[in-house]
């Protein structure tokens, strides 16, 4: 169990070395996100507009996103991370 401590006190930034790797790989897909709006900022909603012109739902508060990755594997998609990225929120 003092093994697992050790390892979980070097990582940098609150996650290990997986997550962070898929959470970086997330952000390089900002790209794909053409416009971010605040739907909501009293409930934490964002409309996100894709390249394709598609628009999806984040809601910041409670983690969702119309996608569902986020609900589904408790890490961020493309989407979240973009709404992030333009509200100066930590990641």
């Amino acid at each position: 169990m003092d093994m697992r401590k050790a390892e979980v006190q070097k990582w940098k930034n609150g996650v290990g070395g997986r997550i962070e790797k898929i959470l970086k790989s997330m952000f390089h897909r900002i790209g794909s996100v053409r416009d971010v709006q605040i739907y909501s900022r009293s409930t934490g909603e964002f409309r996100v507009q894709l390249s394709n012109s598609r628009w999806l739902v984040v809601n910041i508060s409670t983690m969702m996103c119309t996608c569902k990755r986020w609900h589904m594997w408790g890490l961020s998609c493309s989407r979240v991370m973009a709404v992030i990225y333009k509200q100066k929120l930590c990641v």
